[in-house]
This record gives structure tokens, C-alpha cells and sequence, in this order.
């Protein structure tokens, strides 16, 4: 079941995400962290303009490294679709309109992974839906909402009962590297150990539970994040299911203490 899990972890090298929902996020830049293309992956990403005025949208495609992630793109805007391949997207979207953008390499094809980054001058709610499709025709889905720049903390829940087992992948947006330290309790809050994540600047990182943290085996419960120093952090749990099944688990972001 590990390796499984493992697997699909390294397909997707998966940033962050905390809720299956739109979020609104100010003006500025923020992410979306689940970007997966090809080998049966598609992500659709939807922005939606919340203001009364029309807006310039950039966004900005980024690989595991953060450099530029170019992507066979299909764009749709006001009913018209055009396709592009590119690492950036940049367009003036109506007041209360939305921008679609979808991303499927052949299935053939290498899993492309990253996140994306994006810019606004006013206001902005959206999300991106991950889909792996199996050999049998069927989906899997998730959601990585579109977010702020983070906090200095996170908590994720983790799920390894019962034939289950949750990965975890990590996103550091910020310019500056951070260092985490990963605080893991069982159901009744007690520690059951700790790990390190580094994560260079914009960059994100993925395991599995279980194998970071042995006493994690067979348990659920929760890990918080901690910054030792400057920088911000957004994360996205995956639960898998015997079936290979998988869906996307929110987290809570938390301030320093």
C-alpha cells in the first residue's frame, strides 16, 4: 500500500491546498498548488473576477523547482476556446466573469507536475480540479483551492487506519527557504514524533506519512507544521484507499505561537 501510494505521490509532486472550496483571495499573488498534466492526468483551473471592474489576470506556471512548467493549455474566455502552449497565461477577464483553463498531455506522456502562481490587480475566487484517470475508465478527483500567501504554520490531518494511508505534499510560495518541523499526535493529541521538511524557496515537497513517522502506521490523527524560521507555507493531504482511490484532505492554517 506504501508503494502504491508512493507512486502516485511522485506522479503528482503535489503542492498545497486546505479546502475544497473557492476561496477569495486580495489583490497581489497567490497559488494554485495542484497542477498535474499527461499520464492520465488532467487539471481544469477556474478563476473568477469578483469585482465590478475588469481585471488583468497573469498566471504563471512553475515546476517542482520552481521554474517555468510548459503545459499543452486549452484557454476559455467569454464562450471562445483557444489552445496554448505555454508557462504563462495572461488575460483581462470581465468584472464577475471567468477564466478557464485546462491542461491534459496525452496519456502516453510523462505526469508534467507543478503549481501555479497568480497575479491579480483586484480581487479573484477559484480553484483547480485534479483528475487521475484509471485503466478502468474511472476517476479520481481532488481540489486545490486558489490561496493567499500562506502562514507560518499548517495542520493536517493524517488517515493510516484501516487499510487507508495519507500523504502529504508541502509548498513553500515565498522567496526564502524554510525549514519545518512536523509535529505528529495521534486522535487523543499526543505526540507521537517529529521530523524535519525543508523546502527551498517556491518550491514543494511530497511523502508519504507513514514513512517519515513509523509510529504513524495504523493511526490517525493530525501533524502541525512549524516554521523554525522566516516564510510561509500552504499543504494538501491525500487519503488513498485500498482501491487506489484517492481524494484531497483540507487543512487549517494557524498563526505562529
Amino acid at each position: 500500500m506504501q508503494r502504491f501510494v508512493r507512486m502516485f505521490l511522485a506522479a503528482l509532486v503535489i503542492a498545497s491546498a486546505t479546502s475544497a472550496l473557492a476561496q477569495q483571495v486580495t489583490p497581489g499573488h497567490s497559488s494554485i498548488s495542484q497542477i498535474a498534466s499527461g499520464g492520465g492526468w488532467k487539471t481544469t483551473l477556474t478563476l473568477l473576477n469578483l469585482s465590478s471592474s475588469a481585471s488583468s489576470v497573469t498566471v504563471t506556471f512553475q515546476n517542482d523547482d520552481g521554474m517555468p512548467l510548459v503545459l499543452p493549455l486549452i484557454i476559455t474566455q467569454e464562450g471562445t476556446s483557444q489552445p496554448q502552449v505555454s508557462s504563462v497565461v495572461v488575460r483581462v477577464v470581465p468584472a464577475l466573469a471567468t477564466l478557464l483553463i485546462e491542461s491534459e498531455a496525452p496519456p502516453n506522456s510523462e505526469t508534467a507536475t507543478g503549481w501555479a502562481d497568480v497575479a491579480s490587480f483586484r480581487p479573484f475566487a477559484g480553484f483547480a480540479i485534479f483528475r487521475q484517470r484509471g485503466q478502468d475508465g474511472r476517476d479520481s478527483e481532488g481540489t486545490a483551492p486558489l490561496e493567499g500567501t500562506g502562514l507560518p504554520g499548517l495542520i493536517l490531518p493524517f488517515d493510516n487506519s484501516a487499510g487507508f494511508s495519507t500523504g502529504i505534499a508541502m509548498v513553500n510560495p515565498g522567496a526564502d527557504r524554510a525549514n519545518l518541523v512536523a509535529i505528529v499526535r495521534d486522535e487523543n493529541g499526543l505526540i507521537l514524533g517529529q521530523f524535519g521538511v525543508p523546502l527551498i524557496a517556491r518550491g514543494h515537497t511530497a511523502f508519504v506519512v507513514a514513512e517519515r513517522l513509523a509510529a504513524s502506521k495504523g493511526r490517525r490523527g493530525s501533524i502541525e507544521f512549524q516554521h523554525t524560521g522566516n516564510g510561509t507555507v500552504t499543504g494538501l493531504g491525500l487519503r488513498f484507499s485500498t482501491s487506489g482511490s484517492f481524494t484531497s484532505v483540507p487543512g487549517v492554517p494557524i498563526a505562529a505561537r
